[in-house]
């Protein structure tokens, strides 16, 4: 039994080792974090997909989405994907980093919860942050006017 389970152990390690990595480039050295990597794209030809990859390159999980990924991805204590993407809703604020909407999708890519934000005088900015506490910290740009800016404190020089 003893030499079966070290067979076993030793062929499951070349398997790893000599597997075809299915997305990414492989490089699992000594240096590397036993751990997984969480790796979303964004592309106008393909599923808008996240991928949570092994170190030897197989993928764990595969979560898509109808909205182009945007800025972040967390994977949550209870396996939950959250995800800030683009949103379809218009909103004529331009800066760097605009998403629009959060999601959190479960292991099996099943929408759990969502929250849009997008419009002339708001958008959900290019984080969020989950909390200990179960709440999600999202940032917001809003439009003020040059008036309300100066009230605020911006020094217009």
């Amino acid at each position: 039994m003893k030499k079966f389970l070290l067979l076993l152990a030793f062929s499951l390690n070349c398997a790893c080792i000599f597997s075809q990595n299915t997305i990414g480039y492989l490089n699992n050295s000594s240096d590397s974090y036993n751990g997984y990597t969480l790796i979303s794209t964004r592309t106008n030809t393909l599923p808008n997909s996240s991928y949570l990859i092994n170190n030897c390159g197989n993928i764990i999980n595969q979560w898509e989405s109808n909205y182009s990924l945007a800025k972040a991805d967390y994977i949550l204590k209870n396996g939950n994907l959250l995800r800030i993407t683009d949103s379809n809703n218009p909103s004529t604020i331009v800066l760097p980093g605009k998403a629009g909407r959060a999601e959190i999708r479960d292991w099996d890519n099943n929408l759990v919860w969502e929250f849009d934000l997008s419009n002339d005088q708001e958008v959900l900015h290019h984080d969020v942050f989950p909390m200990d506490n179960g709440n999600i910290l999202i940032m917001i740009a809003k439009r003020h006017t040059d008036t309300e800016a100066h009230q605020a404190g911006r020094d217009p020089a």
